[in-house]
């Protein structure tokens, strides 16, 4: 159903960021749309999509060096996000010190 409800506004090019934030939204799709780099030139997606729990970590792993340590270390507190990504983020936090 997320799917469906994404998909005109992804043919029109519009901001995706509201629809990383719903957790309910298919890994499957998420995974989609974060090969579409188009959608990920600010920041706010690109924090929203790790935010997201169902965010596989193979994903997390390419959109992490493109976010800021400060929002690293708020993510690594986040205990909404998947485990695997936190993991990640504490990984890369820790490996830039």
């Amino acid at each position: 159903r997320v799917a469906r409800e994404t998909l005109p506004h992804l043919f029109r090019l519009e901001d995706v960021t509201p629809f990383l934030r719903i957790a309910t939204i298919h890994r499957i799709v998420l995974v989609e749309i974060a090969k579409r780099k188009r959608f990920f030139r600010k920041e706010p997606p690109k924090i929203a999509l790790l935010q997201n729990p169902k965010t596989p970590a193979i994903v997390a792993r390419v959109f992490l060096p493109l976010v800021g340590e400060e929002q690293l270390r708020i993510l690594a507190t986040n205990k909404h996000i998947n485990p695997d990504v936190r993991r990640l983020i504490t990984a890369t936090l820790a490996r830039d010190r």
